[in-house]
């Protein structure tokens, strides 16, 4: 999704089902970058731009929404109560967004530490790096766990709670947003570099490097012809823990990062999908 024109021409809505009505334990993650110059505009009034909404258009229902305040540079995650006028706000701290380019925001909600979490990383044009450069943490109320059955929209969203604000949509774009119902308690990292040099002659995933490692590895894996690519990472139980790939690639030597940074020392599986083609291999993480 991109929108250059700072106006609400650009965003998704997806219809409101059991799967995505934020009740119970989950993570929503995407990757973000914004357009500018803003300086003049947040002289004279606030800036926020909503990168995921399900809310209503005034506060007489539950409402939840992420957006970015583009004056003060902080991630700000507002859920407010039916029938309470409670709200409760998760702001970052301020100067963690920068303009053009590119973040990859995460936030996750788990119900057994009643916790909300906000990882952020910044992917960097000078070594095509991918690092986290912000993690935060808070504590919620327990009475704020309440469904409701508007549609989740991506990049546009009404925000009730801030009626004196100038509302944009995203003034920039978004990729690879992503819903799931599995808390991430670490740092995700999607550093994939493109093929260079001859094409491989066969599908091989290849040892981590280092291993064992702490907290995080590269997972390097060679494809003969472009395929649709999975790796996934398990514990010896067999639960997922992440998933680093799931898109198609072109035909060459590629490397995946995984950060595996609030998880206990242990052994892991990774595990490659291409096509037909299965590999695994074990990793350990000691700590």
């Amino acid at each position: 999704m991109n929108n250059s024109s700072g106006n609400d021409s650009a965003y998704v809505k997806v219809q409101d089902t059991s799967a995505i009505d934020l009740q119970n334990s989950w993570t929503i993650e995407m990757w973000v970058f914004f357009y500018g110059p803003l300086n003049t505009i947040c002289a004279n009034t606030s800036i926020h731009q909503v990168l995921w909404s399900k809310a209503g258009s005034d506060t007489s229902d539950i409402n939840f929404q992420t957006y970015v305040d583009m004056c003060s540079k902080q991630i700000i995650t507002d859920y407010s109560v039916s029938g309470e006028g409670t709200l409760q706000r998760f702001k970052s701290d301020t100067d963690i967004i920068n303009l053009g380019e590119w973040y990859h925001v995460a936030v996750t909600r788990d119900n057994n530490m009643n916790q909300l979490r906000l990882f952020v990383h910044r992917y960097s044009n000078n070594d095509n790096e991918t690092r986290l450069i912000y993690k935060r943490a808070w504590n919620f109320e327990t009475h704020i766990m309440v469904n409701n059955d508007y549609s989740l929209t991506i990049g546009r969203g009404s925000l009730p709670t801030h009626p004196e604000t100038r509302f944009y949509g995203v003034w920039g774009g978004i990729d690879e947003f992503r819903i799931s119902d599995t808390v991430r308690t670490y740092a995700r990292s999607t550093d994939i570099k493109e093929p260079g040099g001859n094409i491989p002659d066969k599908f091989r995933l290849k040892p981590n490097y280092p291993n064992p490692f702490n907290p995080s590895t590269n997972i390097r894996f060679s494809l003969p012809k472009s395929e649709q690519v999975t790796i996934n990472v398990y514990n010896t139980i067999g639960q997922k823990i992440e998933t680093l790939v799931n898109r198609p690639m072109t035909a060459g030597s590629h490397s995946v990062t995984f950060n595996a940074e609030g998880l206990p020392s242990g052994v892991y599986i990774y595990r490659l999908k291409a096509g037909e083609y299965r590999e695994s291999r074990k990793m350990l993480l000691v700590k």
